[in-house]
């Protein structure tokens, strides 16, 4: 998945920049040991869905390449263009256009892209016309492959915070997030997993969640260690508010990142209790997420197939997984149905088909 391709890059980047006491904004990245690990857990997933591996000459394999069966998980990619990124690979010695200074600190954003064709082009967000740039980065890889990517970076923030709330029910874990955001608190991340994806991630990783939850609450906070602090303090009365049965704050790094690995476990770990996925990104208003996630239920009890919820809470980006399994005549295509009633739900509670991805 090229979300591992994306944490690769997070890793290089940002341990370059954290010497110049500089970021850029990222969801969590992974440890070394998580990312292993989750595409370890994308490769047994791909092999019992039957889903075809790639393999590829790793001598000029450079960075990335050393883990490429698990970049490739259930993922379809026009074969000239793959055997043009091979080739480019082998032209740069593996260097993939000089990764060590892959993120540059310039204020215009810019891409450079290979495209199917084999063209190099780069776009840019100072371009007329068209914000092609921004349908490059929504395509995730199916239109071309960034071979270089620009990007605006920050000053890292002097401190992080991760928490974790576990609730009885989605819904009490829908309203916490509306009363943090009510409440002029603004989080770096707010992720929610409900009970089946706990299930599998519980199965796949073993992150340790609360035992018994229905959902848990991820929230992280960063910036100046005064207003984390107080921040941190808002938030874990406005969860037990909303009745958390359980707090955890992160004390260290190891900690952190155990928070964080069944979240980012999540889609690979689905291997656990499903052979099959169909992941949907619709958008709803944070205010309607309870009732929203109990017309995706509904709607998955009437379809007959079950739905594991991970989604970007605080700003209402759902990712439904609707499981089933290929191999049991006409499930696939009661997939589809149920994740395009989903997105129907989507529209009629004021939202949008996609948050993120295209």
């Amino acid at each position: 998945q090229n979300d591992f391709t994306q944490t690769l890059i997070d890793q290089s980047a940002n341990g370059t920049l954290a010497r110049e006491g500089l970021a850029y904004p990222t969801f969590y990245t992974d440890t070394d040991e998580l990312l292993r690990q989750r595409i370890t857990l994308s490769v047994q997933s791909a092999r019992r869905a039957g889903a075809g591996l790639w393999s590829v000459d790793r001598t000029h394999a450079g960075f990335a390449w050393q883990d490429l069966e698990g970049l490739c998980e259930r993922q379809l990619i026009l074969p000239k263009l793959f055997r043009r990124l091979a080739q480019y690979f082998v032209e740069t010695e593996g260097k993939l256009a000089d990764f060590d200074a892959w993120v540059r600190a310039e204020a215009q954003r810019d891409d450079r892209l290979l495209l199917p064709s084999g063209e190099i082009v780069t776009l840019s967000r100072t371009d007329d016309g068209p914000d092609l740039l921004g349908v490059l980065v929504g395509s995730e890889g199916t239109l071309g492959i960034a071979v270089r990517i620009s990007v605006r970076v920050l000053r890292a923030p002097e401190t992080v915070r991760t928490l974790l709330a576990a609730f009885e029910t989605t819904d009490a874990a829908g309203d916490a997030v509306s009363h943090i955001v009510a409440a002029g608190v603004l989080p770096s991340a707010l992720e929610i997993m409900d009970a089946l994806t706990l299930e599998a991630v519980e199965a796949a990783v073993a992150p340790g969640y609360p035992a018994g939850a229905g959902a848990v609450l991820i929230v992280e906070l960063d910036g100046a260690a005064a207003q984390v602090a107080a921040d941190s303090s808002s938030v874990e009365q406005l969860c037990r508010e909303q009745g958390a049965f359980e707090l955890r704050v992160a004390e260290s790094a190891e900690e952190r990142a155990r928070i964080w690995r069944g979240r980012k476990s999540s889609f690979a770990s689905m291997g656990r209790i499903s052979r099959s996925y169909y992941v949907q990104d619709g958008v709803v208003p944070r205010t309607r997420l309870p009732e929203v996630l109990r017309r995706i239920s509904a709607l998955g009890d009437e379809h007959g197939l079950r739905i594991a919820s991970v989604f970007h809470a605080g700003d209402g980006n759902l990712h439904p997984l609707v499981l089933y399994d290929d191999d049991v005549a006409g499930e696939a295509e009661r997939a589809e149905k149920l994740a395009t009633a989903i997105l129907d739900v989507c529209i009629d509670v004021g939202g949008s088909l996609t948050g993120e991805h295209g």
